[in-house]
């Protein structure tokens, strides 16, 4: 309960029968992520220590190997200091699926990371991870999300190696 960490990361199995974090998966459905994204826009966890409702501003696909293409080390649980934290919160930002204009960070703010493997027909190459994250409601502040508000990133940087695998244009970013 003293954590001082400004992330708290939970891992889950990709579970074949379809428990444990399976379902973050279907984030990366081409023709249903987004409805599925816009029906999900909230996560509780309960601890042995409190309830927690947290509002997802980002799901991103990413590598794990470096034959994939650069590393984005996600697994950050401490920063330097605010600006150290809002760069990291922007780069999540950019390598989302979706933008959650809906939902703001700012630097006192906690996040909550999910994290499980990808099929590699889900993410166009091998051990891929599908991680969701959201940030924690704040005191006083309603849990509703204006789910219309989520769209999909029309800049989203992907992996190199899904636009490698696929035949197209790498982002810019690269």
């Amino acid at each position: 309960p003293q954590s001082e960490n400004k992330v708290l990361i939970v891992y889950g199995h990709n579970m074949a029968s379809g428990h444990m974090f399976a379902r973050l998966n279907y984030f990366l459905n081409t023709r249903n992520g987004l409805n599925y994204a816009r029906s999900a826009p909230t996560i509780n966890l309960d601890t042995l220590y409190e309830r927690s409702e947290y509002k997802v501003f980002a799901v991103m696909l990413l590598n794990t190997r470096s034959e994939d293409g650069p590393y984005f080390d996600y697994l950050r649980t401490s920063f330097s200091g605010d600006a150290d934290f809002m760069n990291f919160v922007a780069n999540i930002r950019a390598r989302s699926l979706f933008d959650y204009s809906d939902v703001d960070v700012n630097t006192d703010d906690e996040l909550l990371i999910l994290s499980t493997c990808t099929g590699e027909s889900d993410a166009k190459f091998p051990e891929g991870r599908c991680v969701v994250v959201a940030r924690k409601v704040r005191d006083g502040e309603s849990s509703l999300v204006n789910t219309g508000s989520i769209v999909r990133n029309s800049d989203v940087i992907m992996p190199l190696a899904w636009y490698t695998n696929q035949d197209m244009e790498p982002h810019a970013y690269y």
